[in-house]
């Protein structure tokens, strides 16, 4: 308490209270304000000469009556009750009607008995807090561009007490185009979406473009440019300085301007314009909240840049479903022809949009630098690991050892260099087991076409990874049963045939028969066929084909060949080739028959050669020869053996690639990747 010797002077009391730079306020029990400072007189415009009339809730609230309720409890009454200081928030009303947000702090004077005569209200205004919360939940909330910037312009309209406000988004063409205004005429609207800072020059490109000009005084350090007279700054201009403007606003009238950089980090992405035709109307301090307005804005509309190209490249992901669909669709036209009933046909086609829709595939999306920035439901079901323990990470940590040391190469360059790209790998699971995914990549990119990121669709094809074995396996075991029975069978006898043909010769020979020509030509055609039958029966049933016996079987498949056609037909390579299993030998082998009965069949060579070698963690298989080439055309319509071959190869993990150059040979390579394997 004070303990001097003079007492508290009415005079003195008002010195102290105007120094509080917070409206503050005393009031009694009635509400009528007995004092108030410099502060509080200036914000709600209480007039001194009504000589302690006015109640505080007919300044702050502009009603008749005091506040009640839960919403917006009266602190005077509750200071009073409790006889303890009171917090609450409230809606208040300026001199000008402007509403603002208040943190009132009610603090209760009592007399020597203890009891409550008075009670000192402070203001504090949190409006600036309050309305960049509600920008926050507004920018939170939507989804898409257009609904987002429209609230956020009424919200702005309710802060900013101005003729017109608008946001300007700079587009990839290089235009400033209002994508959301309230107050603006459609012909100023016309005349401003046309701004081109490409072209043009004005304030508004200068803003936009980063552009801070020392040749004019009115730009904050943030980058705004702020007027509170537009007519008296363009008198203070030079010629050279004018010429730089369009003067749009002052064509319309705008005395007050406020020009606010929307920014995402460094990036500026457009405008924040405010406007008004009096003069002195947007104050410093406003411009100061619209800058901090103005980031919060960049963050919420380069996320929502981001969920439109992220729905694009879904809508991309669906178009290539469909492509695929109408493949398969393609694709069963044979199946459906031998279909003699059409409810059959419409059977299976209903099976298989079911099949299809079933599908759930995982997708996955990073950053240029590879880091995962996205992670679907069918991610989490496909390779075990949850959103939060995925966002984050650089993806190579989804796959196998063999394709982390190849990602750049197969995967990353490739889909960079073509836009999409499509490849089988080989992915582990959290619980470190692997498998075979189908893996279809598309770059992403922004609505200026910046490239953002990557995304990937993948789907576990293990299981037609082993049904491909299985068929192949099948298909080998029921050729060398064929053989088999080829051979015990027919081949046994053509055998007895030949014999009883040479018999049947000579005793002819001995009765002079006319018939003895014939028998003649009999006797000599049975042990040819029987020579063919031999020839299909070891390209049926070839010598054990694994590591250890491909290049002798290779060599043997050259003699046959050679012995058959004449052609000249060649083997290079180590005595043990580097395969590490049996069915992956069987499928070179297969491969190189075909490439070598195409090249005898179609391409009338002269020489083949094959060679098998190995080199970096790459196994090789090459058929050359120097025939008449492959037509291109006639392959794709009717070249059964090179889709075969194309399958074989897909099956062990392989690429196959034909070069070939009409009426100057074919080179078959087939490469493959000696990959760990964790089955």
């Amino acid at each position: 308490m004070y303990q001097g010797g003079e007492p508290f002077t009415l005079s003195f009391l008002k010195n102290v209270i105007d120094a509080v730079p917070e409206a503050t306020m005393v009031v009694d029990l009635d509400y009528r304000i007995i004092l108030a400072n410099k502060t509080a007189r200036e914000s709600v415009g209480i007039d001194t000469s009504t000589g302690g009339c006015l109640r505080c809730y007919q300044i702050s609230h502009h009603r008749d009556a005091p506040c009640e309720g839960d919403d917006e409890p009266c602190p005077l009454r509750e200071a009073a009750a409790s006889k303890a200081p009171v917090t609450v928030t409230h809606k208040h009303f300026t001199a000008s009607g402007r509403l603002r947000f208040v943190e009132i702090t009610a603090v209760p004077i009592c007399d020597e008995r203890g009891e409550v005569v008075q009670i000192v209200e402070s203001q504090r205004d949190v409006s600036e807090h309050k309305r960049l919360h509600r920008l926050l939940e507004i920018s939170n909330r939507h989804v898409e561009m257009k609904p987002m910037l429209d609230e956020f312009v009424a919200e702005l309209r309710n802060f900013v007490d101005c003729s017109a406000l608008g946001i300007r988004i700079l587009d990839e063409r290089g235009f400033i185009e209002y994508r959301a205004s309230d107050g603006f005429s459609r012909e100023f609207l016309d005349l401003e979406n046309a701004l081109s800072v490409e072209t043009q020059q004005c304030m508004c490109v200068k803003v936009v473009m980063g552009q801070i000009d020392t040749m004019f005084p009115c730009f904050t350090e943030n980058g705004s440019f702020h007027v509170n007279n537009l007519s008296r700054f363009l008198d203070t201009l030079t010629g050279e300085q004018k010429a730089q403007l369009r003067g749009a606003c002052h064509k319309f009238g705008y005395e007050s301007i406020a020009i606010v950089p929307v920014r995402s980090s460094k990036r500026i992405l457009g405008l924040i314009h405010v406007v008004d035709q009096r003069e002195n109307e947007i104050s410093g301090a406003t411009v100061e909240t619209l800058e901090r307005v103005a980031l919060q804005l960049g963050t919420a509309i380069q996320r929502v840049q981001m969920e439109e190209a992220l729905r694009t490249a879904h809508a991309d992901l669906e178009t290539k479903v469909q492509r695929r669909t109408e493949q398969l669709l393609a694709a069963n036209k044979a199946l459906q022809e031998e279909i003699t009933e059409r409810e059959n046909a419409e059977a299976v086609l209903q099976k298989q949009a079911q099949v299809l829709r079933q599908i759930r595939d995982a997708v996955v999306s990073t950053d240029l630098d590879g880091f995962v920035t996205s992670w679907n439901r069918g991610a989490e079901r496909l390779l075990g690991y949850r959103v939060e323990e995925a966002l984050g990470k650089h993806v190579s940590f989804i796959y196998s050892e063999y394709w982390q040391d190849v990602l750049q190469e197969q995967i990353i360059e490739p889909l960079k260099e073509m836009g999409e790209h499509q490849i089988e790998v080989r992915l582990r699971r959290k619980s470190g087991d692997e498998f075979h995914a189908d893996l279809s990549l598309s770059l992403l990119r922004d609505a200026a076409g910046k490239i953002t990121g990557m995304i990937a669709c993948g789907t576990d094809i293990s299981q037609r990874k082993r049904l491909e074995q299985e068929v192949l396996h099948v298909g080998a075991q029921e050729q060398q049963r064929i053989g088999r029975e080829l051979h015990d069978g027919l081949g046994q006898e053509l055998t007895g045939l030949g014999y009883l043909a040479k018999s049947l010769h000579g005793r002819l020979i001995t009765q002079d028969s006319p018939e003895t020509e014939t028998a003649a030509e009999l006797a000599q055609g049975i042990p040819q066929t029987l020579a063919q039958l031999q020839g299909i029966v070891k390209d049926l049933v070839p010598l054990d084909v694994g590591p250890d016996t491909l290049l002798p079987a290779l060599q043997n498949l050259a003699a046959n060949v050679e012995e058959r056609s004449g052609v000249s037909c060649r083997v290079e390579g180590h005595e043990r080739s580097p395969l590490e299993d049996d069915d992956t030998a069987i499928h070179i082998y297969r491969i190189a028959q075909e490439a070598i009965n195409n090249a005898v069949k179609h391409g009338a060579p002269r020489h083949v050669t094959v060679s098998l070698g190995a080199h970096d963690n790459r196994v090789t298989l090459q058929v050359r020869d120097d025939g008449k080439g492959i037509d291109p055309r006639v392959e794709e319509v009717s070249g059964s053996g090179l889709r075969i071959m194309r399958y074989r190869a897909r099956v062990i993990g392989a690429t196959l690639d034909v070069q070939s150059t009409f009426g100057e040979g074919t080179l078959v390579v087939c490469t493959l990747r000696k990959e760990k394997r964790h089955e």
